[in-house]
């Protein structure tokens, strides 16, 4: 097993990568750590037959011996039903998933069309296209979430469902700030305030907006500097748009001028 891995990270590197991250060294120390855990079990499961194999050779422990062995049987009696009980659950699961999957990539290809101007829709504009899509790509697998639930393996019993809780309320605190920003990415994109090309002064700052994001939007100054705004900002200062009213005349810009 080492050697297999060892040639999986040897492979060639375009051939293992993902996402623009090189997975050999990945896969290499993940290998080695399951290598080092299945070893670690089977060392556990042959001490305990023999322990049990040896208590088993004396009248006096020979009953303690037959209790273990049939402990240890039971175990595995029960690890298997379980085993087998949760297939179909888990088949559920990655129905479920694999349908989520394929929605969102109609998400995905519905709006990548839209966002590149070959597909209109009435009531969505082409700058808003994107924060829609990941919404939508969000809200779906959110509702694949919740409906699988119910199917996945130890998801009724109490330990589960405090730990559910317990993340969810780790979430829920650890990411007040996180959707406060969401809120006001969704007021900034969705009220059509600004928009990339355009030239805008929010608060002090001013210059032409390069990306507007789910939470903070970019731009660009006249002294060729990037400046990233979070849409909290928007929420609470005032939003000068130079170019949203003008046509082909251009954008009228005041300036003062000192005698020095």
């Amino acid at each position: 097993l080492p050697r297999i891995f060892q040639r999986t990270a040897a492979c060639a590197e375009k051939y293992s990568r993902l996402l623009a991250v090189d997975r050999r060294l990945h896969i290499l120390q993940g290998g080695r750590a399951a290598i080092r855990l299945i070893s670690a079990a089977v060392v556990l499961v042959l001490g305990y037959w023999w322990l049990v194999y040896s208590l088993e050779q004396f009248p006096y422990t020979a009953a303690v011996g037959e209790k273990l062995e049939t402990s240890l049987v039971q175990l595995f009696l029960d690890f298997g039903r379980s085993a087998l009980g949760a297939i179909p659950g888990l088949v559920a699961v990655v129905i479920i998933f694999l349908i989520a999957l394929w929605c969102a990539r109609l998400i995905n290809t519905i709006f990548k069309e839209v966002e590149k101007g070959k597909l209109s829709l009435p009531w969505l504009e082409k700058e808003a296209a994107r924060t829609t899509q990941t919404l939508l790509i969000i809200a779906v697998w959110l509702f694949a979430l919740v409906v699988a639930y119910p199917y996945i393996p130890g998801s009724g019993t109490e330990a589960f469902k405090i730990l559910s809780i317990l993340i969810g309320i780790m979430i829920v605190l650890g990411s007040t700030g996180l959707i406060s920003q969401i809120m006001s990415g969704l007021f900034v994109t969705y009220s059509k305030g600004v928009r990339p090309g355009d030239h805008v002064r929010i608060g002090d700052v001013e210059g032409e907006v390069l990306n507007v994001g789910l939470l903070a939007t970019k731009l660009k100054t006249l002294r060729q500097e990037e400046i990233t705004v979070p849409h909290s900002l928007f929420v609470g200062a005032t939003t000068t748009n130079y170019s949203r009213l003008t046509s082909e005349e251009g954008m009228l810009i005041t300036v003062s001028l000192t005698i020095g």
